[in-house]
């Protein structure tokens, strides 16, 4: 006989490093003696094995299933955490993210651990999405975060915006990235505006046209030419909202109204595929700039780098 109860329950899947496409296979799996030692948590094995040696490696696309039980769905979450860790594989923490959930110090500490274990650095963004206490700064300290950036989340209603038209630098062509040459020119210009170069940039977008289109088809990307060499960039992540990123110009070409053109183009774009809200996060020395396209602030993010602890070990 089976017996239900009125429980909520949260599953996670996790699945191998290049799910679903060429996925890779035997890599070991460490944490699972602290999963099944959590209360109210159910680990199930889907695509694994043991080695010769008693490890538990990976052995198919998806490999786990983590369950946690709780009274609410909300109670569930906070069980099996709910703190996302980006892992991009490259040592930058441009791309090495982690972000949202309940945040506390055990949780600090288990984000610490994830990033030193692989000798990776990495940023975490607290904003909305992440829930805390009072102490949030001692919980993070603690575990050996340092303090980095301050920016501010924006919103605008394209619909309502008067965007009409924009006198933008005759002499840019902006171009959206079809083919392997624009995402290059896109890695090159944003790297650029790192002190120094960050190569790591350059080799995160090299890479993306070796995804299939349908794999990154809400991530669109925008370079600026000017005689023929790339200039400025922007970058737009289509959900229910237009999330606007990477707007960048080279350094030696700023003050010539290339990154607000490209603003400008992105947002149009935007608009023209349906999108009626828009989202960015802003330093404070650009919130200025896109109050005149229409936005408003509406939340924070505070950034909280491992680098104080990478370097030392």
């Amino acid at each position: 006989m089976v017996e239900l109860d009125n429980k909520s329950t949260v599953c996670v899947v996790v699945a191998s490093e290049g799910y679903p496409n060429d996925y890779k296979k035997g890599e070991i799996i460490k944490g699972l003696d602290k999963i099944e030692s959590i209360p109210d948590i159910s680990l199930f094995h889907a695509g694994t094995k043991l080695d010769e040696n008693g490890n538990w490696i990976s052995d198919g696309g998806r490999v786990l299933n983590i369950v946690a039980e709780g009274d609410t769905v909300e109670e569930a979450k906070n069980t099996i955490g709910d703190t996302l860790v980006v892992n991009s594989g490259l040592p930058s923490d441009t791309f090495n993210t982690a972000y949202g959930g309940k945040i506390s110090q055990q949780r600090a500490e288990q984000v610490m651990e994830y990033y030193l274990s692989r000798k990776m650095p990495m940023v975490w963004w607290i904003g909305p999405s992440s829930a805390h206490d009072e102490n949030i700064e001692g919980d993070i300290e603690s575990a050996g975060f340092v303090y980095d950036e301050f920016d501010v989340g924006m919103y605008c209603d394209l619909n309502s915006t008067n965007l009409g038209k924009y006198a933008h630098p005759e002499d840019l062509k902006i171009i959206q990235c079809n083919n392997t040459q624009n995402f290059l020119d896109f890695g090159d210009v944003l790297a650029s505006i790192f002190n120094p170069t960050d190569e790591h940039v350059k080799m995160f977008y090299s890479k993306i046209q070796d995804i299939p289109q349908s794999a990154r088809k809400d991530l669109v990307l925008f370079v600026g030419y000017v005689n023929g060499r790339p200039v400025s960039t922007s970058g737009l992540f289509v959900t229910d909202v237009a999330g606007i990123y990477d707007v960048s110009t080279r350094p030696e070409e700023r003050e010539r109204g290339y990154g607000s053109a490209m603003f400008y183009a992105t947002m149009i774009y935007a608009k023209s595929k349906g999108l009626r809200t828009g989202v960015l996060q802003a330093t404070p020395d650009g919130i200025n700039i896109y109050k005149r396209f229409g936005y408003q602030e509406i939340c924070e993010f505070h950034a909280w780098s491992n680098k104080k602890v990478r370097i030392s070990i």
